[in-house]
C-alpha cells in the first residue's frame, strides 16, 4: 500500500465534497496515478486530520492579521481558508503571499486578483523566482520569504495581532518560520503544513 498525505483545497463548508490540489511531478508514484484516473474511478481517502486549522469562534479569529505563505501547490491548504473565512464574512485581514518558480506554476490568479477587487481586507501577493521573458512579469521576483521579510518590516505594528499559515516546500517554510520568530510572531502563532517531494 502507499499512503500520500494531501492538504484540503476546499472550504469546510463544503459537506458532500472537497478538492485536492495535485501537481504532476515527473515519476512521482502518487500523483501521476491521480492524474491518469477516469471521471467516476473509486478511491478511499481517510482524514482530515485537522493540524493547520484557523479558529471557529469568530470573535477570537476577528480582527486578526492572517499571513498565508504557500510556496507552489502548498497554495491548497491557503485556498481552504481563504474560501472559509470569507464566505462567512470574518471581519479578518488576509495576506496570501505565493511563491513559485514561474507564471506557468502560478495558479488561481485571476481567481484572487478578483477577489482582492471584491474584498478590501483581502490582498494577494504573488512572486516569482524565476519569471521568463514570456511571463510578461511586472510583480513581486525573488523567493516568497524576501518579499515576506520585506512586508514584516514594513508592518512592525501588525505583529502583535498577526497569525501566519505556511505550507509549502520544508526549506521555504524553515525559512518564513524563522523569519517570523526573529521578528516577534510567537510559536503558538505559526502553524505550518509542510511537504517535500
Amino acid at each position: 500500500n502507499v499512503i500520500r498525505a494531501y492538504s484540503i483545497s476546499s472550504s469546510p463548508d463544503l459537506k458532500d465534497e472537497f478538492s485536492l490540489d495535485v501537481q504532476l511531478i515527473e515519476g512521482g508514484l502518487m500523483s501521476s496515478y491521480l492524474h491518469s484516473l477516469d471521471v467516476g474511478t473509486e478511491l478511499e481517502f481517510c482524514g482530515p486530520f485537522s493540524e493547520m486549522t484557523v479558529d471557529e469562534d469568530k470573535s477570537e479569529a476577528e480582527n486578526k492579521t492572517l499571513v498565508l505563505v504557500a510556496g507552489g501547490v502548498g497554495l491548497a491548504p491557503m485556498r481552504s481558508i481563504v474560501s472559509y473565512l470569507l464566505n462567512r464574512e470574518y471581519r479578518v485581514r488576509i495576506l496570501l503571499f505565493h511563491g513559485v518558480k514561474s507564471r506557468r506554476n502560478l495558479y488561481n490568479e485571476d481567481e484572487y486578483r478578483n477577489l482582492m477587487k471584491k474584498n478590501s481586507e483581502f490582498e494577494y501577493i504573488p512572486v516569482l523566482a524565476e519569471p521568463s521573458l514570456e511571463d510578461g512579469w511586472v510583480g513581486k521576483t525573488g523567493l516568497v520569504t524576501e518579499i515576506l521579510s520585506e512586508w514584516l518590516n514594513s508592518n512592525s505594528a501588525t505583529i502583535s495581532s498577526l497569525e501566519a499559515f505556511l505550507c509549502g516546500p520544508s526549506a521555504m517554510m524553515k525559512s518564513a518560520s524563522k523569519l517570523l520568530a526573529e521578528k516577534g510572531v510567537s510559536d503558538d502563532k505559526i502553524h505550518s503544513d509542510p511537504f517535500s517531494f
